[in-house]
């Protein structure tokens, strides 16, 4: 319930308000679309690319624009490197990061400032 201390396990503190903040915040998650099993990688291939898009369709029902701020390649113990592109009406517009030699046990996330 708000406003009402609660612990678990996670180590992490969190305080929240019943007070919207002018700011808002959230997270998507790109790159993988479970619907059509593209987390299969083929055997024995040097180079297993995927992508993902969000329609123009989608973003033309967003109220207000969104700026990207943070980026979180995750490739569990499978990627070696990855590339994450901004196209807007199929041109390339950007890179919003790359991980040349990417290293599971030293995962981090990377402030994005265009």
């Amino acid at each position: 319930a708000l406003g009402r201390p609660t612990t678990d396990q996670s180590g992490m503190r969190m305080h929240l308000t019943s007070t919207l903040r002018p700011q808002e915040s959230g997270m998507i998650i790109l790159g993988m679309d479970y619907w059509d099993r593209q987390f299969e990688l083929e055997a024995n291939r040097d180079l297993v690319s995927r992508s993902n898009i969000c329609p123009t369709a989608a973003t033309m029902l967003l109220q207000h624009p969104i700026w990207i701020y943070q980026w979180n390649p995750h490739m569990h113990l499978y990627g070696k490197s990855l590339v994450t592109e901004h196209y807007r009406c199929g041109q390339k517009i950007g890179e919003i990061g790359r991980i040349s030699h990417f290293e599971f046990d030293n995962q981090q996330n990377y402030v994005f400032d265009p």
